[in-house]
């Protein structure tokens, strides 16, 4: 077998950066509760319930980290007080920043991808976003055909033919693979993402891949949360 890199095709520049964001109010308060059983307990990785824990706290404190509501009945039951002040505070300064970035990139005439792992992160931003006529793919969304409304082929067809169609907002798992957007798009924004590095690749791939515009340069970035010391 012989793979062929994409250095060795004619593609267009890959712009890759990460937006740092500085936690803030009841989310930087909480994160401690989330970290520090991932940095103290002593965790034995030859026990399959071992590794379940493990496993649960890591997509706990990314799910926390990529909008702090999707965790707000686990951290009620710890901390009812606090829970109320995040639900004040709503979605989180990542979604926000991320919601604001994509308007600026409608508003400058062009489409945007946006993918996050979680389903209920992609339906709010679709309801945020409603007025850009935002499509989804995601494990709840099923198959069919391109022109029945609610299946991930006609969300596909509606961004990649449709110009008032200006958001595709997908999970990697579900719309990582099979779908070539890059006629369409060029910038992609990730809310968050797993430690599955095949999904994060394949992403990519679905707006720089050969067919590209090498003139035109392909973006993505990664918002990522720093916790203020």
């Amino acid at each position: 077998f012989v793979r062929t890199t994409k250095e060795s095709i004619d593609l267009p520049p890959l712009e890759e950066s990460t937006v740092s964001l500085e936690m803030q109010g009841a989310q930087q308060k909480f994160y401690s509760y989330f970290l520090n059983p991932l940095l103290t307990r002593k965790y034995n990785f030859n026990k399959i319930q071992e590794i379940r824990a493990f496993k649960q706290a890591v997509m706990r404190l990314i799910q926390f980290c990529s909008n702090p509501l999707l965790q707000l009945n686990y951290i009620n039951e710890i901390d009812g007080n606090l829970a109320e002040e995040l639900a004040e505070e709503g979605m989180g300064i990542k979604m926000n920043q991320v919601i604001e970035d994509a308007n600026k990139i409608i508003d400058q005439g062009e489409k945007v991808i946006i993918w996050s792992s979680f389903p209920n992160n992609i339906d709010l931003m679709c309801e945020k976003l409603s007025h850009h006529s935002a499509v989804v793919v995601h494990g709840g969304v099923p198959s069919g055909e391109k022109d029945t409304p609610g299946t991930r082929e006609y969300a596909i067809n509606q961004f990649k033919t449709e110009q008032y169609c200006k958001v595709f907002i997908a999970n990697p798992a579900a719309a990582g693979e099979g779908i070539s957007l890059h006629k369409v798009c060029n910038t992609a924004l990730y809310l968050d993402r797993t430690y599955n590095v095949a999904h994060y690749l394949q992403s990519k791939d679905r707006i720089h891949r050969i067919g590209s515009d090498p003139d035109t340069t392909v973006v993505t970035r990664i918002y990522q949360l720093n916790k203020t010391i």
